[in-house]
Formats: C-alpha cells, sequence, structure tokens
C-alpha cells in the first residue's frame, strides 16, 4: 500500500499504528462487517421506498463487501465494492458467489480517490460510511462523491459525535458537526437515523472483545509489535467508555443533492 491507502485504513479502523496493516486479516478474521451498520442503512433506503430496480451502487471502503452484497440481494441491485486491503476483496468475492449475487457485486482492490479520479459512471447510489477526509476535508470529501452520483442519486454515511455538543467526526478528538459539514456541502440531509445506544454499545463491545482475542494471539506470534496491539485495544476500550458514558453517539445519514 501507498502512503495514502495506509492513512485510509488506519482511519476507517483506528488502527493507530502503520505497523498493524499487515496483520489486518488475522485481526479481522472473525467479522463479516467491518464497524458498519448495513441494517441503519437500509432502514434509510426503506424509508425512501428505493426499491427500484437496475439501480448502480458505488461502495467505497466495502471491507468484505457486506453493505454491497446485502443491497444486491435484498433491492436486485449492481455495483462496485472498492477496497484497498486485498484479503477482504477476495473474501467479499467468495461471499457474492456463496450468496448468489456474483453477477450482481464486482469488488476491485483499489484506492478510491484513485478510483474516483478513473471513474466516468453517474452512480444511484453511493456508500461511504467512514466518512473519513482521506478525499480531502469532509466537506471536499462530500462534494466530491456528489460529482459522481445522478441527480436523483443519494449517499450513505455514518459517522460518530458527541452527544453533548453535538461534534462530530470518527474520533472523540474531532470538532466539526458532521450536519454543519453536510449545510456546507453541496449535498443535503434527506434522512437521518442516531443509532440506539445500546446496540452501538453492544457492537463495539462484542468487536472489541473479539479483537482482543486475535490481539493477545498476535503478541504471542509477532512480540515486536506487542505495544502497537496493546495501544489499539487501549484505544478501542478508550472510545468504548465514551459510548457508555454517553458521551460518544453514532448516526446514519442519505443524503442527496440540493435542488436549485
Amino acid at each position: 500500500m501507498n502512503f495514502q491507502e495506509v492513512e485510509s485504513v488506519k482511519q476507517s479502523l483506528e488502527l493507530g499504528s502503520h505497523r498493524l496493516i499487515d496483520f489486518l486479516p488475522y485481526l479481522y478474521q472473525d467479522f463479516s462487517e467491518l464497524g458498519s451498520n448495513t441494517g441503519y442503512m437500509m432502514q434509510l433506503i426503506d424509508e425512501l421506498q428505493k426499491d427500484e430496480l437496475g439501480k448502480r451502487v458505488l461502495d467505497l471502503c466495502c471491507g468484505k463487501g457486506v453493505t454491497l452484497i446485502s443491497l444486491a440481494k435484498h433491492y436486485g441491485w449492481h455495483g462496485i465494492g472498492v477496497d484497498v486491503v486485498e484479503d477482504f476483496i477476495q473474501q467479499a468475492k467468495i461471499d457474492a458467489i456463496s450468496q448468489r449475487v456474483k453477477s450482481q457485486a464486482e469488488f476491485v482492490r483499489q484506492n478510491m480517490a484513485d478510483f474516483l479520479k478513473q471513474n466516468t459512471e453517474l452512480f444511484d447510489v453511493i456508500v461511504f460510511p467512514a466518512c473519513t477526509d482521506v478525499l480531502g476535508d469532509r466537506v471536499e470529501s462530500l462534494d466530491i462523491l456528489s460529482k459522481h452520483i445522478n441527480d436523483d442519486g443519494f449517499i450513505l454515511v455514518e459517522s460518530d459525535y458527541k452527544s453533548h455538543s453535538f461534534n462530530i467526526g470518527s474520533g472523540v478528538e474531532l470538532t466539526k458537526n458532521m450536519d454543519d459539514v453536510i449545510a456546507e456541502s453541496k449535498l443535503q440531509s434527506t434522512r437521518k437515523i442516531i443509532w440506539e445506544q445500546k446496540i452501538l454499545i453492544d457492537i463495539y463491545r462484542r468487536d472489541t472483545q473479539r479483537l482482543t482475542t486475535r490481539v493477545n494471539e498476535l503478541k504471542v506470534k509477532q512480540p515486536e509489535i506487542k505495544r502497537e496491539l496493546e495501544q489499539f485495544i487501549e484505544q478501542r476500550n478508550e472510545h468504548l467508555q465514551h459510548y457508555m458514558d454517553n458521551e460518544v453517539a453514532r448516526a446514519s445519514w442519505l443524503l442527496s443533492k440540493q435542488a436549485f
């Protein structure tokens, strides 16, 4: 991976250190969905009755392809999933075959910024769950994505936010309100779902427990990265505590182009 790809993965998976990149397949071997909640995304879509056949989807940072495969199965849509982690892409291809949507879901290993630079297609739906700043700051990222959807298309994003001050970002240290980011962009919020806090806590706690098991195994096998592994889990436990203290919550948005 190049520097930009490494930074993208570090942000989206809260790695902390680039030295953990090579161990992602091991750390995340027990996961299908990597932090996102496809259920909330589909709830947003269902609220708008977006069930027309033939829609084209672009799933950025697709991980192991759960969201795109789910959209293909549930709605009959077709699309492309993009991720920089080769092992995740290979698993997505395997799962697309087992779920009988191989003809509907294509998966490619590529930096999403490079993919978008080369892309000439307008999509009906773009999934951008991590909402990182890999494409620029968050306003720039949304504006870039707006150029890749049809006029009646929409974008699905997820983000944490500080419950009391309504500061939104991928970490508790970030301070910009995601609703303000959207307002500054060329998109508008059509629907928004705030995750049920108990569900958020349960998902994050379960995932952290799974990762802790794999981290403990890796500390024995790879003692040279022991400290980085411990810091990774420490950071996740701190983040979990913020959720448990109701300091940080999470929401999903369905965004569409502004009407002028």
